[in-house]
């Protein structure tokens, strides 16, 4: 089975991302991982989600608390985002 017939990239709202960096590696995604992103699903409280800071993409933990958005960090040295 390909990559492509396994998470149906063939749709025009999913994508692939590689990562880039070690602010995820508490949950598991490491420096080069390949994601599946899918822009056409809206996020629940723990999903991970693309967000564009300036001109870069950051993947990040979506937490929503007390009806704000919260992108906590997962590396213990790093203060949260919001």
């Amino acid at each position: 089975m390909s990559l492509d017939e396994l998470v149906c990239l063939r749709e025009p709202s999913r994508w692939l991302l590689r990562a880039d960096g070690d602010s995820l590696q508490g949950i598991g995604i490491y420096d080069g991982d390949v994601l599946v992103v899918d822009k056409a699903l809206e996020p629940l409280d723990g999903d991970i989600v693309v967000v564009v800071i300036g001109a870069d993409f950051c993947c990040k933990e979506y937490r929503e608390r007390l009806g704000k958005l919260d992108c906590p960090r997962h590396r213990r040295h790093l203060q949260p985002m919001l």
